[in-house]
């Protein structure tokens, strides 16, 4: 993307894009990590019935919104230089 794409392109749409791309990304290495370690998927239905999905979702979410306002601001700062 050029300098000049990212200081047109509005913040509100590079937060959620890069955001959701890092939840994204977090969700499989978790998937993947609890794969490994368990054996089997008996950890996704373990996580539905006592609710624990619930809190993780909200954890990421608002780990993505600090990520993808982090980085679009210094995408943005850097394409002003």
């Amino acid at each position: 993307m050029s300098n000049r794409n990212i200081r047109q392109a509005p913040f509100w749409k590079m937060v959620f894009r890069l955001g959701g791309t890092f939840i994204l990304v977090m969700i499989i290495l978790r998937f993947i990590i609890r794969l490994i370690r368990t054996r089997s998927l008996k950890f996704l239905t373990e996580s539905f019935h006592d609710g624990s999905w619930l809190s993780g979702l909200v954890y990421y979410l608002i780990l993505g919104l600090v990520y993808g306002i982090t980085l679009t601001l210094i995408y943005k700062n850097n394409a002003r230089k």
